[in-house]
This record gives structure tokens, sequence and C-alpha cells, in this order.
């Protein structure tokens, strides 16, 4: 007997195979993206990067750590460069009843600063701030930063 293939096409189970991969595709490309996360709320409870910065610099308070405590500038917004020098970053230190008897030499940030901002672009020398008060010209632009 001659069966007569025309018409019968894929077979359900095939279909269906290629349905479910491609939502798994399509669920690991949403979790995996920024997008994604921010779309189904996850990714909430990692710390912002000025928390993050204060926990290093709570490390490096308390294992003495000079070149991360005073040179390590991170940032922490899109213009926003702070070490632990930072004022919001000092407070939290304070709260928190560390004391430690690191200083910090000026020239040697500012060093660190213009290394940084050598990097940049005109506009964003003109935008980058560092501890809240310094530009890229290295003058203050607000208050002075605390001293520790």
């Amino acid at each position: 007997m001659i069966f007569n293939k025309k018409g019968q096409g894929m077979p359900l189970s095939v279909i269906i195979t290629a349905v479910i991969v491609v939502v798994v595709a399509l669920v690991l490309i949403l979790v995996t993206t920024d997008f994604g996360k921010k779309l189904m709320g996850l990714g909430q409870a990692t710390p912002s990067a000025l928390e993050a910065a204060t926990q290093g610099c709570i490390n490096a308070a308390n294992n003495n750590l000079v070149t991360d405590y005073c040179y390590n500038f991170r940032k922490v917004g899109n213009t926003q460069y702070v070490n632990c020098e930072d004022a919001r970053i000092q407070s939290s230190i304070t709260q928190q009843g560390i004391t430690h008897s690191i200083t910090c030499v000026d020239t040697l940030r500012a060093n660190e600063i213009s290394s940084i901002c050598e990097d940049m672009t005109a506009g964003q020398k003109e935008d980058a701030i560092f501890n809240g008060n310094i530009v890229c010209t290295g003058e203050p632009t607000g208050p002075p930063a605390p001293a520790s």
C-alpha cells in the first residue's frame, strides 16, 4: 500500500517543543538583561554604588588600607566619584563607631583625580564631581570635603 504524504506537515510534538524553546529563551533574555530585571522587579536588593563604596571604605578603615581609603575613587553615579573622604561615607563610618588613623596626602589625592580626568572627554570633565565638590580642574566648587 502506498501512502500519500502530502498535507501531513510537522508532528504536533515538534511544534510544542519549538514553542517551549522560544519561551525559555525569552525568559532567559529578560532575566539576564537590565530591562528584564526592571520589568520583573528583580535586582532590587542589591546595594547602591554609594553603599558598596561605603562598605569598601569601612573595610579599608578597619584594615588600615591607606591606598584604598585615600586614593581609590569609585564612580557612584553618572558624574560622581567618591573616595572614603566623601562626607556621606564619613558620616556612615562615624555612625558605625569606626575609628582609624589614616591620613591622606592632598597631592596624591589630586594626582589620582587628575589621572581619572585625563581619560575623560571635555564634556565629562565639566560634569565630573569628586567627593561632592571637586571638579576635574582640581578646584573646589562647594564646601570643602571633611578632613579625616
